[in-house]
């Protein structure tokens, strides 16, 4: 493998509306609506549960007004498709290169094996700067390849790297960590098997969790792979598990299950607490599972999490828009996805087991702190704060553009912020976003 350095010049453009870059709108409203629904299906989406599901929030946290400042890292060519990843740091965006990868490949569903090299797919490693005035640009970036297969945008960051997924020409998928560089990113592969190993993100202790299906035919299990390379396993009979999400507490995490009926479950799963008895079932326990629709997919269910964040490494508990350090609540939100029958986004609280209803019509969403959410609405950005009833809570303008928010560990920008722009389909406005004040 060999590694190359392209530069990009700077534009700076007008942000666009941001929802339809993340989610696909026509098949987000077929998951809401219950389209395509399989025969005998229930015509019934869940409504909001009836009992509370969040603690409301105390301790002088409620804001009427937040006060940001906003710099402009300048644009991030991307594919149009796949969500740029920011490390934790915020110093560094991993986008997908356009064209973008066939749907097949994207999804780890019915591979093909790639016949062409000049067709393989590359991501590329900017740096975030500012420049003066705000007046910023990712002046160059470093190509991520590999010459004998694809390399794909993954789904998580840590402070070594991206993560990246590589279908092989033999059918198989490898994972690995393409390293944060401004000249070089080495690649540091994770899994190497015969398998399809996809959809992974960061662990605890430098462990990943990944979806794996082992021969044609069979179905995805979930795997937990340690650092040393042991794999815990947990597999259902009836149902694919994919796009795993860990939680803040890392102690937990979420998978959805996919039936074959296309019907798709949110799993919660206790990571510390033994699974199953058989042989290879012994990654731990489902302690809940919510439906969330009742056709789709893997597709759908891939549209579900496409603006998802695992859990950030070495986030902490502050109150993120007040730029202050918080009392810390019992576990932050997370993970947090779209739940169609909802219509809105909504985060787990894993310490209470139940789901957290966050801003109506909101379409990406990440934890603000104190147990609130900045959410991606059609009336902007928003700060919601959830309220003692299910789906009630406070929604504080932030920004009048819907921008998607990424969350970082950094103190001086806790939040990256991506639209899109007029001139281009598959390009991307990157913003820092810091708090500077909050008025009660």
């Amino acid at each position: 493998m060999t590694r190359r350095v392209k530069h990009t010049t700077m534009l700076l453009a007008v942000p666009l509306l941001v929802a339809g870059c993340v989610v696909d709108e026509d098949r987000t409203r077929d998951l809401r609506d219950g389209r395509d629904r399989p025969a005998g299906a229930s015509s019934e989406t869940p409504d909001l549960p009836g009992d509370p599901i969040a603690r409301p929030v105390t301790g002088g946290t409620s804001v009427s007004r937040v006060t940001v400042s906003v710099d402009a890292f300048g644009p991030v060519e991307y594919d149009g498709l796949s969500v740029p990843m920011v490390s934790p740091d915020g110093r560094f965006i991993a986008a997908q290169d356009a064209p973008a990868p066939p749907r097949e490949q994207r999804l780890a569903i019915d591979v093909p094996r790639p016949t062409r090299p000049s067709a393989y797919a590359t991501v590329s490693i900017s740096p975030l700067t500012s420049g003066i005035g705000g007046m910023g640009g990712l002046q160059s970036s470093v190509e991520v390849f590999d010459l004998n297969a694809p390399i794909l945008l993954g789904r998580d960051a840590s402070a070594e790297g991206v993560l990246i997924e590589s279908p092989r020409p033999d059918g198989s998928r490898w994972i690995g960590v393409a390293t944060w560089s401004q000249e070089a990113a080495q690649i540091r592969w994770l899994v190497r098997s015969d398998a399809v190993c996809a959809h992974a993100v960061f662990a605890d202790a430098g462990a990943i969790l990944y979806s794996k299906r082992v021969g044609p035919g069979s179905r995805f299990r979930l795997v937990h792979q340690d650092r040393d390379g042991q794999e815990r396993a947990l597999v259902l009979p009836d149902a694919d598990l994919v796009f795993p999400l860990v939680a803040p507490d890392r102690r937990h995490a979420t998978c959805l299950a996919v039936d074959d009926d296309g019907a798709i479950t949110l799993l919660l799963i206790d990571l510390t607490t033994g699974g199953g008895t058989t042989p290879g079932n012994e990654l731990g326990a489902i302690v809940r599972r919510f439906d969330l629709a009742s056709s789709g997919g893997i597709e759908g269910a891939a549209q579900i999490v496409a603006a998802s964040q695992s859990a950030v490494s070495g986030l902490s508990k502050s109150d993120a828009l007040a730029g202050t350090a918080s009392p810390p609540t019992e576990s932050a939100l997370g993970p947090i996805l779209f739940h169609p029958a909802m219509d809105r986004c909504a985060a787990i609280d894993a310490s209470r087991r139940s789901l957290v209803a966050l801003a109506p019509k909101s379409v990406a969403a990440v934890d603000a702190g104190d147990g609130r959410a900045l959410c991606s609405t059609p009336d902007g950005l928003v700060l919601w704060t959830p309220g003692p009833q299910a789906g009630r809570g406070t929604e504080t303008r932030v920004l009048s553009e819907d921008y998607l928010p990424r969350r970082t560990a950094s103190g001086e920008r806790p939040f990256v912020l991506l639209a899109p722009t007029r001139r281009s389909a598959t390009t991307l406005m990157a913003f820092g976003m810091a708090p500077t004040a909050a008025t009660p």
